[in-house]
């Protein structure tokens, strides 16, 4: 009975860890989704009605482009789980799932450049471009140093 107990506990307070983890990274990824769309804002110096009508189509495309990275994330994980056991028709299987997602992605930036210009200047669309990237490489240097002061 002891041992029951005992197990009950444990696995309540893996159970709760996990929980109180997952709502710190969400919360974490709900700050750095804040922080971008301050700092997209800025860089682009939008104006009130642009920011309007562009975020709402950022983050439409935004979407889209995660669930695309999701179906590669899969398809990345049963290569790696299986790599030894597939045939060479499921790699191919496999690799031309992956040539979907790429192609899925470019087309997708290629209709949403098409709205950006209905509601953006187009500097404002290639410096759109330039913060992301920024954007990526400062929250790295943020990550880094997080690493870098845990060691």
């Amino acid at each position: 009975m002891k041992k029951l107990n005992l197990l009950f506990i444990v696995i309540v307070t893996f159970y709760y860890n996990s929980y109180a983890q997952c709502d710190e990274n969400c919360k974490r990824m709900e700050q750095i989704k804040s922080q971008k769309v301050a700092f997209i804002t800025n860089k682009l110096q939008l104006t009130v009605e642009e920011s309007q009508q562009f975020w709402p189509l950022y983050n439409e495309k935004n979407k889209k482009a995660e669930d695309l990275d999701k179906q590669e994330k899969i398809v990345m994980r049963n290569y790696k789980k299986n790599k030894e056991n597939l045939t060479s028709n499921e790699l191919e299987l496999l690799s031309d799932k992956l040539m979907e997602i790429e192609l899925t992605c470019a087309k997708l930036d290629a209709e949403y450049y098409q709205k950006y210009k209905k509601v953006l200047p187009v500097n404002k669309i290639l410096e759109l471009n330039v913060a992301e990237r920024q954007f990526k490489h400062e929250l790295l240097k943020q990550l880094k140093g997080c690493n870098v002061a845990k060691e």
